[in-house]
C-alpha cells in the first residue's frame, strides 16, 4: 500500500484551520487509498473526495478487505459494483453514468 500511494495522484481535503483532514490517491483509474482523520470523520469528507475524483474518471477499480464491511458499504453506496469476492479482497469497480 504504502508503494502504491509514494506513485499516487493525491488530492487533499484541507479543514478550515489548514489541517490535511483527509486524502485520496489514484493510480491511474485505480482507487488506491483514501483516508480521512478520525477526528474529521462522519462529516462527508470521504463522500466529498470520491465524488470529487469521479467527476475526473469514467471509471475506478479498488480493492478492499471483506471484513471492511464499512468500507464496501460505502463503495456500494457510491454506486461500486463488487466484480471479484474472496476471503482476502474485494475488487470493486465504478463505471460513470452515461
Amino acid at each position: 500500500m504504502r508503494a502504491v500511494i509514494q506513485d499516487a495522484e493525491v488530492y487533499c481535503y484541507i479543514a478550515t484551520n489548514d489541517t490535511i483532514a483527509g486524502f485520496i490517491g489514484l493510480t491511474g483509474d485505480y482507487l488506491a487509498g483514501l483516508f480521512v482523520a478520525s477526528k474529521y470523520r462522519q462529516q462527508g469528507i470521504s463522500s466529498q473526495l470520491l465524488v470529487f475524483v469521479q467527476g475526473y474518471h469514467q471509471q475506478l477499480t479498488l480493492d478492499s478487505y471483506p471484513q471492511n464491511q464499512r468500507a464496501v458499504a460505502f463503495y456500494h453506496r457510491h454506486s461500486f459494483v463488487t466484480s471479484q469476492q474472496d476471503a482476502t479482497n474485494v475488487h470493486m469497480t465504478w463505471t460513470a453514468p452515461e
